[in-house]
């Protein structure tokens, strides 16, 4: 029989503002033998607090709390190393632009098994000298996606929803490799390779992804390392970027 040391097992804060919601998840999770929650509360401020005392590996979010909302929270909590922030919300079009301090963001109509994956993320941390791979998406579920895949691979990811957030984190932290999308909002594909390329720092191949028809002679133009049609597989995805790195 399989046995789960207790030491490994996975620590979680809920922060729901619903008395339902939050018993209902303390419920789910406690079910569960690798994970362990820590603390249940009803508001950010709380939520920020107990976090910061406890450092759990997880904090769940309500988008809708009583007093900020998740999103507050997920941003004050950015620079905490080793937290995993999975946000939850009613409204689904939420997601379409959370922001990358979020690792994961879930309907709260999704199933259980879905929230648990999200959750586990935590436990495929990075693996040592594994290249930094900057994904450059504006669609939440893409993104997320891409990075639950990844990470399985034992790559360290940095997620950004546009080009002006990607030359941030570039400028933070020169990635090994950068996943880009071509349709991106506020500047271009095209027009973050340009102003990434004037940076000066060390240039990581770049992995386009696009729907776009003229997106293959795009990617060839700009001196792209490979070109993913989408949709593409998960799988598809993972042996390119192997390849590259």
């Amino acid at each position: 029989m399989t046995t789960i040391d207790l030491q490994q097992r996975l620590r979680i804060i809920i922060a729901d503002a619903h008395p339902s919601a939050r018993e209902n998840l303390r419920y789910l999770l406690s079910a569960e033998r690798d994970l362990e929650v820590v603390g249940v509360v009803r508001d950010a401020a709380t939520a920020l607090r107990l976090t910061l005392r406890l450092r759990p590996d997880v904090l769940v979010v309500d988008f809708d709390l009583a007093d900020y909302d998740g999103l507050i929270v997920a941003g004050a909590l950015s620079r905490e190393r080793g937290l995993r922030v999975v946000l939850l919300s009613t409204n689904r079009h939420v997601c379409e632009s959370v922001h990358s301090h979020v690792d994961a963001c879930l309907s709260t109509d999704d199933p259980p098994a879905v929230l648990l994956n999200a959750i586990r993320g935590a436990r495929r941390p990075a693996m040592r000298g594994q290249p930094r791979v900057l994904v450059v998406e504006d669609d939440a579920a893409i993104r997320g996606a891409i990075r639950t895949t990844l990470e399985e691979d034992g790559l360290d990811i940095v997620e950004t929803g546009d080009g002006f957030e990607a030359l941030a984190e570039c400028r933070r932290k020169a990635p090994g490799v950068v996943i880009l999308d071509l349709g991106l909002p506020k500047m271009s594909g095209q027009e973050f390779v340009a102003a990434y390329r004037d940076l000066g720092v060390k240039r990581a191949p770049i992995v386009v992804v696009s729907a776009r028809p003229d997106a293959r002679q795009v990617a060839r133009d700009l001196g792209a390392a490979a070109f993913l049609p989408k949709p593409f597989s998960l799988d598809q995805l993972s042996e390119v970027i192997r390849r590259v790195v």
